[in-house]
């Protein structure tokens, strides 16, 4: 009916895959909703349209693989992303009992939007096919803080097709995710093939 040493296995392999996640986790700061996401070696979000009402960007820092790297800090009112991914990949090989690299990514399904309130990203790069700002101003102070020497403000910002944000840091105050997957992509000896998950 059922082999069962074929299920042990694979059940086997699932729990140790999702135990490396909450490692990786633990051991990042990865967290969702009001807590920082933050991987070593950053992060990528994507989406096909993002819509964000109120925005404000300013310089600053963020960690990165190769320690401190210069960033942008943008702070959201409420964002609209259209095809949301969220994906980490990580050098899982300092774990013990495991080797190679894992992907993690949490992506948005059956044409879900995920809508998001209170966002802050720090963003080392940020690119998309088309951008349009509404009410954008572009201000040069002479302050004491990084936010009060220049910021760029806007009512609403539109990032249209094929948006990718490189990403060291992402808070959110709230988030509406009506239905998504998460799935673990697992190059166990960091020879560019997934031997679980994901396109080879």
């Amino acid at each position: 009916m059922y082999d069962k040493n074929r299920i042990a296995a694979g059940l086997g392999t699932a729990l140790v895959l999702w135990a490396v996640v909450g490692m990786i986790i633990m051991s990042s700061g990865v967290a969702l909703g009001g807590y920082p996401v933050a991987g070593v070696g950053g992060f990528v979000l994507s989406g096909s349209n993002i819509n964000a009402q109120q925005m404000l960007v300013y310089p600053g820092t963020a960690e990165s693989r190769n320690g401190t790297t210069p960033a942008a800090i943008i702070e959201f009112q409420q964002v609209t992303i259209e095809d949301f991914t969220l994906a980490i990949k990580q050098d899982i090989s300092d774990l013990p009992g495991v080797k190679g690299t894992v992907n993690i990514r949490l992506t948005s399904v059956n044409d879900a939007n995920l809508q998001a309130e209170g966002v802050i990203v720090k963003a080392s790069a940020i690119r998309s096919d088309f951008a349009q700002f509404q009410n954008l101003v572009v201000e040069d102070s002479y302050g004491t803080r990084p936010s009060e020497k220049l910021t760029l403000t806007g009512t609403q910002a539109d990032l249209v097709g094929g948006v990718k944000i490189q990403a060291h840091y992402l808070a959110v105050r709230s988030f509406d995710f009506p239905a998504f997957e998460a799935d673990v992509w697992w190059d166990t000896n960091n020879d560019g093939r997934y031997e679980f998950g994901g396109p080879n």
